[in-house]
């Protein structure tokens, strides 16, 4: 028989581990790819954009917000919105497509695949906090709702403080309507309090909500 194709691992199944994993297909065509992932249908789905002046230049139109339009100071632009589960499902399928493994497995430690591979990529995430003991991982949680408004066109949003924040994003099945961004944070269970508060917030900049 032939020598065998060789192995190359993948750790993570995000966005990042899937993108990783494509890659190396590309580089190495008689390679066999398998991504080791512990989770892949996300329970934490956390959004959190910044922008500034600086993003003038790659947004076809940022303008000053008129005072119609924007109770404070502030901008509209033009940009472009991802949704991660639509462009995740895209990335394992394109990567099933080419012969690409995937395996639902927690690892205890990088040790229990050291052997099985003669590359690999680790794209863990939040995951290297007990993977990798990388200490330095810090969660930022975001809790957010997900509502059917088609008439919503445009993007709204301001920062209330550090861990609260007020955005409707709509997207093409849905609209987001978020938030927080609470650093430490590491409980994933919904807060009842925080969702009336998201949508008592959203339903004030974007009265058609309520």
């Amino acid at each position: 028989g032939g020598k065998a194709p060789a192995e190359k691992k993948v750790v993570g199944a995000g966005i990042q581990g899937m993108a990783t994993a494509i890659n190396i297909q590309t580089q190495y065509l008689d390679s066999q790819v398998t991504v080791i992932g512990a989770e892949f249908s996300p329970r934490i789905r956390g959004l959190k954009g910044a922008t500034n002046c600086g993003a003038a230049f790659i947004m076809p139109e940022f303008l000053a917000g008129t005072p119609q339009e924007l109770q404070n100071d502030g901008w509209n632009f033009t940009t472009v919105v991802v949704n991660p589960g639509i462009y995740t499902q895209y990335l394992y399928d394109r990567f099933r497509l080419r012969g690409g493994k995937i395996v639902q497995r927690k690892l205890a430690s990088m040790d229990e695949i050291a052997n099985d591979f003669d590359m690999f990529a680790c794209c863990p995430g939040l995951g290297a906090f007990d993977l990798l003991k990388d200490e330095s991982m810090m969660p930022m949680r975001g809790q957010l709702i997900t509502v059917e408004a088609p008439w919503i066109k445009h993007f709204y949003g301001y920062e209330k403080d550090e861990e609260t924040l007020c955005y409707v994003i709509p997207r093409t099945n849905d609209v987001v309507l978020g938030g927080t961004f609470q650093v430490g944070e590491w409980e994933p269970v919904i807060d009842p309090e925080v969702t009336k508060r998201i949508m008592d917030d959203c339903s004030e900049i974007v009265p058609s909500l309520k």
